[in-house]
């Protein structure tokens, strides 16, 4: 890299020292050409990122622009408002706010109160309804339906009879005349032992 030599300007009261001392050399330009070579590597390495970043950064604020700005408006129109009123509007508005926000509170511990209060009745429902149950069990009446779909059980007699008719009506695979050796009644041909004699020798 070229160095830039710079002079010195001519002063006569100096004129004699300046001849004397060697030239002035300006560093300035390794430092800028340091950085930007530093910034173009950053570029190349990260350009692509940054340029997706900015087109997304860009499509989220032209979605949330017109929100943002109706959200400061009202800010603004609210602080604009409280600093043109008097002392006592702003105290008036101070005692609606908070009697607005004891309403809601007040709604809120009623309808807390009377989902406890409907859970409360329907845990002792449960409790009297086990106790009539147990008092009927130990008096020997009849139970409540619910108990009585617990103690619906098949029975197991009722089930052996009505296979044991099954098999009974159904058609039976042989006659009861049936020989394993002699065959059938009908059929003819039958399976006889041969002669075990010993035949005569001639």
């Amino acid at each position: 890299m070229d160095e830039d030599i710079l002079e010195a300007p001519g002063d006569p009261n100096t004129a004699g020292s300046a001849g004397n001392q060697g030239p002035l050399i300006n560093e300035n330009p390794y430092v800028m050409m340091s950085v930007f070579n530093q910034g173009l590597a950053f570029l190349q390495a990260y350009g692509w990122f940054l340029l997706f970043g900015f087109v997304a950064a860009m499509f989220v604020w032209t979605n949330i622009e017109k929100s943002v700005k109706n959200l400061f408006g009202r800010r603004k129109t609210y602080y604009d408002d409280t600093e043109n009123m008097t002392p006592e509007q702003v105290e008036a508005r101070s005692v609606a706010m908070e009697r607005a926000r004891k309403k809601l509170q007040d709604r809120h511990d009623a309808a807390a109160r009377e989902h406890e209060e409907r859970l409360r009745e329907q845990e002792e429902q449960k409790r009297m309804q086990k106790i009539n149950d147990h008092d009927a069990l130990k008096a020997g009446k009849t139970q409540s339906k619910t108990s009585k779909k617990l103690d619906q059980k098949p029975d197991p007699n009722q089930a052996t009879q009505s296979h044991i008719k099954r098999n009974k009506e159904s058609k039976p695979l042989r006659s009861s005349d049936f020989s394993p050796l002699g065959g059938g009644p009908s059929n003819s041909a039958r399976w006889r032992p041969g002669n075990s004699r010993p035949s005569a020798g001639g």
